[in-house]
């Protein structure tokens, strides 16, 4: 099997540790520095020595206590991680790691059907409704606002947790409240199509689950060339290189580099195929797409790594990037690794550079600055979809 390059705002399981060491919070400490001294992402700190210093901490911590706790590994295993500066380097709860999980091996969890998109103040956005969900049965749509999840902010993970716990009531924007009984469904999550005052809007919500850019060239091919389109990533937080680069070969050629101990790795997309370092590794089959001119993609501070990768090649083959200025995760790759305890270590391995060898810019700049607008969205107003929506239109009218 091919090693595949993963570049997304979260964590993954691919390794367990069976180690053991003298305390519950020593041996999940020792997990993590251990897979830490595998960075290799732009930020200039040390892993061995912050690893030591976080070793100090936790003995100082433990000396003081009867006994010590995983608990408290945890909390200094955040500390550490959060002085390596870098968002693609984290480390998330056991409830999102297993979202995660499941989207990696294909299986099913306990879900409403929403992926979330924050708008500030503790509340989100709805981005994305999967079909014949619990949440698309209720009829919540892509821009409604979530302004609390059982009482706490409308947040991804604590939506996670109210999801294992079976019941989830969601504090709309408009006033009301909608309780929802999970549903035990595919943890993947694939492209969809609504059309929006003649113009085709595709949401593509993840590049994480496997067979994305398969699902948005079949619905490419079920739609005509010449019509505008829409491509929504703003609920996209990452996933696999491989299925954002071949998705926006659909438009044209896209290349990208990930440098590793000096080594690059060069990978190649056009026309629905992919090589790396020169080997063809995957072809999707020919697709009419719209020309690029014609294209606007939607993106917003939620959009990471995969996602903005894919729309900056969008960018660069010529299509109108609308939205926010993106997360800024895209310059790096990262190793996705299962702790102990269930919860995932996401670490930076490798770096995106461009054809000088120089770092890339983290972030995607649009083209069109229009942020979502919470007051907007609350008089039933997506300002940013209206904008890509005017923007493709007027390049029809030409």
């Amino acid at each position: 099997m091919r090693f595949r390059a993963f570049v997304v705002l979260g964590s993954v399981s691919l390794l367990a540790s069976g180690a053991t060491f003298a305390s519950p919070a020593s041996d999940f400490l020792s997990e993590v520095t251990r897979l830490l001294r595998f960075y290799g992402g732009p930020s200039k700190v040390d892993p061995v020595t912050l690893s030591e210093q976080a070793r100090a901490e936790l003995d100082a911590k433990c000396a003081e206590a009867a006994a010590c706790s995983i608990d408290t590994g945890r909390a200094v295993a955040q500390d550490l991680v959060a002085k390596f500066a870098d968002k693609h380097t984290n480390l998330r709860p056991p409830s999102a790691a297993k979202r995660a999980r499941a989207e990696m091996n294909g299986t099913d969890v306990a879900r409403i059907g929403v992926r979330l998109v924050p708008i500030g103040g503790g509340a989100s956005m709805i981005g994305y409704v999967r079909p014949d969900s619990p949440a698309d049965r209720a009829k919540l749509d892509v821009g409604a606002v979530v302004t609390a999840i059982n009482g706490l902010d409308a947040t991804s993970t604590n939506l996670a947790v109210a999801e294992d716990a079976g019941a989830v009531t969601l504090a709309l924007g408009e006033g009301r409240t909608v309780t929802l009984k999970p549903d035990l469904l595919p943890a993947r999550d694939f492209p969809t199509l609504r059309v929006v005052k003649g113009v085709n809007v595709v949401n593509i919500p993840t590049f994480l689950s496997e067979g994305t850019a398969s699902a948005f060239f079949k619905t490419l091919r079920g739609l005509d060339a010449r019509t505008p389109l829409v491509v929504d990533v703003r609920a996209n937080g990452g996933g696999n290189l491989d299925e954002c680069l071949l998705a926006a070969s659909a438009f044209g050629e896209v290349t990208h580099d990930l440098q590793s101990d000096r080594r690059v790795t060069r990978y190649r997309a056009k026309d629905g195929s992919l090589a790396v370092n020169g080997h063809l590794v995957e072809r999707l089959g020919d697709v009419s797409a719209p020309n690029p001119a014609r294209v606007a993609v939607l993106v917003s501070e939620r959009t990471a790594s995969c996602g903005e990768i894919f729309a900056l090649s969008m960018q660069k083959l010529g299509a109108t990037i609308v939205g926010a200025r993106t997360a800024g995760v895209m310059n790096s790759a990262v190793g996705l690794y299962d702790l102990s305890d269930g919860s995932m270590l996401s670490v930076t391995t490798s770096k995106a550079v461009g054809t000088s060898g120089q770092l890339m810019d983290a972030f995607v700049t649009p083209d069109r600055d229009v942020k979502l607008d919470r007051d907007a969205l609350l008089q039933g107003r997506d300002i940013t979809l209206e904008a890509g929506v005017t923007t493709v239109r007027e390049f029809a009218d030409r």
